[in-house]
């Protein structure tokens, strides 16, 4: 062992912090035996008891040495000085440490240390702490104590500081707001507060002494994290060896035991030790704060998915989604009322047991949401509440054990229900849970009127989209505001270059602009109205619309908007025109009927006088060619009647093979006679051969129609029509221009007038039924329509040439009769020349000069006849010898007994009689029902004798054949 010199412990004595003194104890402890007998066994109590005696045995005591810093503690300036004064250094609570010392010495301590008292030369006392020392192997050791004292009051201090230090700590551990825990190294709890048990919802002996994996697991049921980590044991365990030399932060949400959302944050922090370390945990209670958070963007989610959602049913799934984030919404439904109809109907229900979404009425008492919309306030009920209630209204089935309803309000006005109800737990909602739904239930329902609103507005515009009628909305101020598809259509012009625009910008007549300002005028004030106006399209097409406008008035009762419903009802109207055209046409062919029986028999008689007048007469005389002009004008008349009773009954067209020429003559001297003689007709007929197979009266339609269209666009004071007739032949190459025609040769009948012209923009619809660029009027439209038909029914062409301010052309191709390449679809008339006969003819007409005239014609051809004037007697004649007769030939309109009867009668007594029809009109049979009937012919009146005799030469050259 390493030896040191003397002076090296004699410094350490002299400079040592703690006061070092030796004392001579020898003197006091021989007086304390001496007065031992004096004291009694008790010294400390008598001393005590006695501190004058006590002082005298301190001043035996005796100081060797002191070192420095005895000297500083007892403010002694030498060793004799703290001698001197020992009995001040020594007051009675050090007396009392002394003389307790010194049994202990006597007794053989070799080292005795407690805490005591000093004084000082200032009488100051102080506390110490005294060690008194023996030193070993010394003959008198008591002449050499070491007393070595250590001033502790400061320690004192410093230790009652950490007292109160420690006791304040531990107050503001267990009343902090954040729950704290503390972790050995294994992550092991071995402290904790009690507000972790408030955040938790456990007792501090379920987590104290437990892991901190394990802890987790017990109060969380079902964790989502908002710090993306690995909570598994062992990523837990990574995460917290990472992080050993620093703080590491967890968020989570979990729904503790009572169902309740609870969001919190962990903070781990190390505490670093010489030997060791430990974690503190702190978990702070983020709810209130995330809620909070959670509500603002429930609300956002809402409000965004009602302007992206397709359907109310897709925004009622996100509502519950939402609100799942915040409640327990296992069970949950939201319920519409309709106050006009007073029921409740459920457009969503998420329900465990009962999934019944049937509409109930208002007055159903026992629902409980029927309760809450009637009562517009929100209804909390726990078990006891419910099964009251349930008895109450003697409700059946199974019922929930927790029940939480809010009205959905908006405007002061209930709308419906948001409810959540729990069939397991009896207290799974509470107030908090009320005044969170209360929080949101405005918005909800905003959210869901603004969806119904959104989808009622949609069903609606797809309605007015898509509805017959155009439909226009203007505001108040009559700007045009919407138009639909269909007005878009009806009038021509596109829904953007109306909206924004005022009224005046639709395109009315100027007649119907007057009308418009009128009806403007009323709907302002509140009042509908109904009529038609006339509207110009684009194309220059004048339209009829029917419109309904009616004001729109708010719920303030103020006009909000006026929309105006309208239907195109010009073809209507032309139909309804036609119609009422055709029931006249139906009057006048009745008219034209009665007449045109008398007027042909008048004919008949006229024809056939002059016939026999004619046969009397020498060929070349003035008096036969006056007579052969009576019969071109009976012709022309018979044509006339015939024309008529076509026109008026719209009989099937006929075809004939007809001379164009003859029919192009005739109708330009028709037109003269109605033309102004201030429009000059002229004519060119250049085609030599102008034969062609055709309806005759329809050839007249198509130039007197063609000749009215150009009277119409002339108003110039040299007006001028030019029709011409010639014949074309089209090579190969023309006929491509021409897909309509099937052969070469054709007739063209050209009709020019030097008028105004027809705008390029509507040349394409001239030909369509209707469309008219006449006032009102002046024409039906029809005219164009019906040329193009008849041309198209001939298998003939059109085309127009015309220039605006200089004039039209229309060409009509008419293919000419080619007989061997021509299918007829008529009959051509046999030419007879040989009409005399033998025959007995009865000829039955009530006319009498019919009888006469055509009594003495046939007779003149060698045939016997007998007229009757009175169908009965002719029948009572013919009964009497029905062979006798031949043929009879017998008019159809004739009292007591018509042309039929009497032909049906004469048929029953002999079915081989040939009988001819005769007849100016009639609507008791046809040709084709006479024929069935068994009678021979049907011949129209007028007719000439030759013609009807050559019709029954015909007959009975046919039945001999």
């Amino acid at each position: 062992m390493k030896t040191f010199d003397i002076s090296f412990f004699k410094t350490l004595y002299e400079y040592s912090p703690n006061a070092v003194w030796i004392i001579d104890f020898t003197k006091a402890l021989k007086r304390l035996e001496d007065d031992k007998d004096k004291l009694g066994d008790d010294i400390v109590a008598h001393l005590i008891d006695h501190p004058d005696k006590a002082v005298e045995y301190v001043k035996l005591l005796n100081v060797k040495s002191a070192n420095r810093a005895t000297l500083q503690l007892t403010e002694a300036k030498s060793a004799e000085e703290l001698n001197d004064n020992i009995h001040h250094i020594m007051p009675l609570r050090a007396l009392t440490n002394f003389l307790e010392t010194i049994e202990e010495l006597q007794e053989g301590s070799k080292r005795v240390e407690r805490d005591g008292v000093i004084g000082t030369i200032g009488k100051e006392q102080k506390r110490v702490r005294i060690s008194w020392s023996i030193i070993e192997g010394k003959e008198h050791p008591l002449e050499h104590v070491i007393v070595s004292m250590q001033d502790i009051c400061e320690l004192q201090e410093a230790n009652v500081k950490l007292a109160e230090q420690e006791t304040l700590f531990r107050c503001i551990f267990e009343q902090a707001s954040d729950g704290i825990m503390i972790l050995d190294k294994n992550l092991d709890i071995i402290l904790a507060n009690c507000t972790l048990t408030e955040h938790t919802g456990m007792n501090m002996d379920e987590f104290i002494g437990k892991n901190l994996l394990e802890f987790h697991q017990s109060y969380v049921k079902e964790i989502q994290l908002e710090t993306k980590i690995d909570v598994s044991d062992k990523g837990l365990k990574e995460l917290i060896k990472k992080q050993n030399a620093g703080d590491f932060v967890l968020e989570y949400s979990f729904f503790d035991k009572r169902g309740k959302i609870r969001s919190q944050k962990q903070t781990m922090v190390l505490l670093e030790k010489e030997d060791d370390h430990l974690y503190t945990l702190i978990v702070q209670d983020l709810t209130s704060l995330k809620r909070s958070q959670m509500i603002s963007n429930i609300l956002h989610e809402i409000s965004h998915a009602v302007n992206v959602v397709d359907s109310l049913e897709d925004l009622f799934h996100i509502i519950h989604k939402s609100l799942g984030k915040l409640i327990d919404v296992t069970n949950f439904f939201i319920a519409l009322y309709d106050s006009k109809l007073n029921i409740i109907t459920f457009p969503y229900l998420v329900d465990e047991v009962n999934d019944d979404s049937s509409p109930l009425d208002i007055q159903d008492g026992s629902s409980l949401t029927a309760q809450i919309i009637l009562g517009e306030k929100s209804m909390l009920m726990e078990y006891q509440d419910i099964e009251d209630w349930r008895k109450e209204k003697g409700v059946v089935g199974t019922m929930c054990k927790n029940f939480l309803g809010i009205p959905l309000i908006i405007k002061e006005k209930v709308i419906g229900a948001i409810v959540i109800q729990s069939y397991t737990s009896n207290d799974l909602y509470d107030e908090d849970d009320k005044i969170l739904l209360e929080s949101i239930s405005e918005q909800i329902a905003f959210a869901l009127h603004k969806k119904q609103a959104d989808e009622d507005i949609t069903v609606l515009f797809q309605a007015i989209e898509q509805a017959g009628d155009g439909i226009i909305i203007f505001n108040p101020d009559g700007t045009i505001k919407y138009v639909n598809t269909v007005f878009e259509r009806i009038s021509s012009f596109r829904r953007i270059e109306l909206l924004g625009k005022p009224i005046e910008v639709l395109p009315f007549d100027d007649a119907s602009r007057a009308e418009m300002q009128k009806f403007w005028l009323r709907v302002r004030s509140s009042q509908p109205w109904r009529g038609r106006l006339n509207m110009v399209r684009k194309d220059g097409m004048v339209i009829t619309l029917e419109l309904s406008v009616k004001p729109v008035i708010d719920e303030e009762g103020r006009l909000s908007n006026i929309i105006a419903s309208c239907k195109d009802v010009t073809y209507e109207l032309m139909r309804e025109e036609q119609q009422k055209r055709t029931q006249r046409l139906e009057a006048v062919g009745r008219l034209t009927g009665g007449i045109a029986h008398d007027f042909n028999n008048i004919l008949s008689a006229i024809i056939g006088y002059a016939e026999l007048a004619g046969d009397d007469m020498h060929p070349e005389s003035e008096a036969a060619d006056s007579i052969m002009e009576v019969l071109k004008s009976a012709g022309r008349a018979k044509e006339m009647i015939a024309h008529l009773l076509a026109f008026s009954r719209q009989e099937e067209a006929k075809t004939e093979v007809i001379e164009l020429a003859e029919h192009v003559r005739e109708s330009i001297r028709f037109l003269r006679s109605y033309i102004p003689r201030s429009i000059k007709i002229a004519e060119n007929i250049t085609s030599e051969r102008t034969t062609m197979i055709a309806v005759p009266g329809q050839i007249h339609q198509i130039i007197i129609n063609l000749g009215t269209n150009a009277m119409h666009a002339l108003n110039r004071e040299d007006a001028l029509i030019q029709i011409d007739l010639d014949q074309v032949s089209f090579t190969s190459d023309e006929m491509k221009s021409f897909p309509e025609l099937e052969q070469s040769q054709y007739l063209k009948v050209s009709v020019t007038d030097n008028g105004t012209g027809i705008d390029p923009a509507i040349l394409e619809n001239i030909y369509d039924p209707y469309f008219t660029t006449k006032a009102a009027n002046e024409g039906t439209g029809l005219g164009l329509s019906v040329v193009y038909s008849i041309v198209e029914y001939h298998k003939g062409a059109i085309r127009i040439e015309s220039e605006l301010g200089k004039g039209t052309t229309f060409h009509v191709y008419m293919p000419m009769y080619i007989p061997d390449a021509w299918h007829q679809n008529g009959r051509e008339p046999d030419v007879i020349n040989e009409v005399e006969g033998h025959e007995t003819i009865m000829f039955v007409d009530d006319e009498p000069a019919l009888v006469s005239v055509f009594r003495q014609g046939l007779m003149r051809l060698g045939y016997k006849v007998e007229g009757y004037i009175d169908p009965r007697k002719a029948l009572e004649q013919f009964k009497k010898n029905p062979d006798r007769i031949n043929m009879v030939v017998t008019d159809t309109t004739m009292p007591y007994i018509n042309g039929v009867d009497l032909a049906e009668q004469m048929l029953e007594i002999r079915k081989d009689l040939p009988i001819i029809l005769c007849t100016g009109f009639t609507t008791l049979i046809s040709v084709d029902e006479a024929r069935n009937k068994g009678i021979k012919d049907f011949v129209m009146k007028p007719f000439k004798i030759r013609d009807i005799a050559a019709r029954i030469r015909e007959i009975f050259d046919g039945e001999n054949s």
